[in-house]
């Protein structure tokens, strides 16, 4: 069967695929940025500890922290919201497909 072009179950399809590949970037972003936290804390502690001693590394660490908890908080953000709007268009999904089996019984 082929779908007609204004089919709106076809269109809620691809807007769930669009939505799963949102939410997988931003675990991917949030991996990232929790990696980016990790690495600038372990500069930042060596540099406390006096194993390093670089001012500029000491600043990039301290940047690379607040990216990495900027990042993560806003994917995180980003994702929670495309959760909940593939869980909404699922349901629309699933209610158009139950009237389509009411219709055709």
């Amino acid at each position: 069967m082929i779908d007609a072009p204004d089919d709106p179950i076809a269109a809620l399809e691809e807007r769930i695929d669009a939505l799963h590949d949102e939410i997988e970037t931003c675990r991917k972003a949030i991996l990232l940025s929790r990696l980016a936290f990790a690495a600038g804390a372990l500069w930042l502690a060596a540099t406390l500890f006096g194993l390093v001693h670089s001012t500029i590394g000491a600043l990039l660490a301290v940047a690379a922290c607040l990216g990495g908890m900027i990042g993560a908080g806003a994917n995180a953000t980003t994702r929670r919201a495309a959760a909940a709007e593939l869980a909404q268009r699922r349901a629309e999904r699933d209610a158009l497909i139950d009237a389509l089996r009411l219709t055709s019984l």
